[in-house]
C-alpha cells in the first residue's frame, strides 16, 4: 500500500516535470520566434537603406545644407533627396524604437535615438516634412506611439536642430558666410 502512494506521488511528479518542461520549452520557442523576427526587420531594414542612400545621391551633403539654410531654394530632385535622407535617418530610429520594443535594445538606446531626430527634424524643412510623413508611419505596428513619441521630442524645446547648431559652429569657428541662426 505504502508503495503504491509513492508510485502515485513519482508519477505526479513526473507529469508536473513533464509540463514544466513544456511550458519552459513554449516560452523559449517564442523567445526564439521574436528575436528571428527582429533579426528579420533589421535585415529588411538595411536592404531599404541601402536602396535610400543610392537615390540620396553623391552629393547628400550639399542638398542637406541647402534644406538647413534655404528649404524654399530647393529643386524638386534636392528636395527628394533630402526627403530620403529624412526618411533614412528616421527609420533608423523606427528600427530603435522596435527593437527596444522587442526587448533586444535597452531603452536607453530608443531614447538616445529619439532625441538624435530633434537635430534632422527640428529645423523648418524637417518639421514640414514630419508633418506631412508622420501618418505613414502611424500606419505600422507601434507607430502612434512612435509618433507621439517623436512629437513631444520635437515640442519639449530641448536640444539645438541642425540648421542652428551648425550656424552657432560656424560663428564660434570665426568662420566667414555663416548662416544666420
Amino acid at each position: 500500500m505504502k508503495l503504491e502512494k509513492i508510485n502515485v506521488w513519482l508519477g505526479l511528479l513526473g507529469q508536473l516535470a513533464v509540463f514544466g518542461g513544456l511550458v519552459a520549452l513554449v516560452i523559449e520557442i517564442r523567445s526564439n520566434t521574436q528575436s528571428i523576427r527582429a533579426q528579420e526587420l533589421a535585415s529588411i531594414s538595411d536592404r531599404l537603406s541601402a536602396r535610400q542612400l543610392a537615390l540620396m545621391g553623391p552629393d547628400i551633403r550639399g542638398v542637406y545644407t541647402k534644406a538647413l539654410f534655404s528649404p524654399n531654394d530647393l529643386t524638386l530632385e534636392e528636395m527628394l533627396g533630402a526627403s530620403i535622407y529624412l526618411n533614412y535617418r528616421l527609420g533608423t530610429a523606427f528600427d530603435a524604437f522596435t527593437s527596444a520594443q522587442n526587448g533586444t535594445l535597452t531603452q536607453s538606446d530608443w531614447e538616445t535615438s529619439l532625441r538624435d531626430t530633434l537635430y534632422y527634424l527640428g529645423t523648418e524643412f524637417g518639421r514640414k516634412w514630419w508633418e506631412l510623413e508622420k501618418s505613414e508611419f502611424a500606419d505600422y505596428p507601434g507607430g502612434e506611439e512612435f509618433v507621439e513619441s517623436i512629437d513631444n521630442t520635437l515640442n519639449d524645446g530641448s536640444g539645438l536642430p541642425d540648421d542652428k547648431f551648425y550656424a552657432e559652429l560656424c560663428e564660434n569657428l570665426g568662420m566667414s558666410n555663416c548662416p544666420p541662426k
